[in-house]
């Protein structure tokens, strides 16, 4: 445990030096403060994770259903929350149907398209536990008297 330093926050601090550095609140702003950040270089890129289950270990179609669920994992070679690339965007599939079409969104519930074809769908990775989801992060501007490069 050597070299593992514990510092304690709190709001207030965090809120008072947001304010002072002239920027909104988010998560992303907070974090950059508490580490310390005052005018160093932002990465304008954001990550966005979400946990799901890894397995389909739903037996029977219905809350009180005896019918057995039978539908299969893969279909067509995708499964569910495989990440594709639709139309140039990567997106995520949620719903799989038994004719290959796909009910396919982005990670914070945007429904991009409720019924692609298979053929239109290339797979970027296969589906994990944490889907991972990339996005451009707006950053604001420095307060005056600081100037980014």
């Amino acid at each position: 445990m050597l070299g593992n330093v514990i510092n304690v926050t709190y709001g207030y601090l965090t809120k008072s030096n947001r304010i002072a550095l002239n920027i909104p609140k988010s998560h992303i702003n907070d974090a950059f403060v508490i580490a310390g950040g005052d005018n160093q270089t932002r990465s304008n890129i954001q990550y966005f994770i979400k946990q799901v289950r890894k397995c389909n270990r739903k037996l029977f179609r219905g809350d009180r259903s005896r019918i057995k669920n039978t539908a299969p994992r893969f279909i067509k070679g995708f499964q569910r929350y495989d990440k594709v690339l639709w139309d140039g965007v990567e997106c995520f599939i949620f719903g799989r149907r038994s004719t290959g079409y796909f009910d396919i969104r982005k990670l914070d519930g945007t429904k991009l398209n409720s019924s692609v074809k298979y053929s239109y769908l290339s797979l970027i990775e296969s589906a994990n536990t944490f889907l991972i989801e990339r996005r451009m992060a707006l950053l604001p501007a420095l307060k005056s008297g600081v100037s980014e490069p």
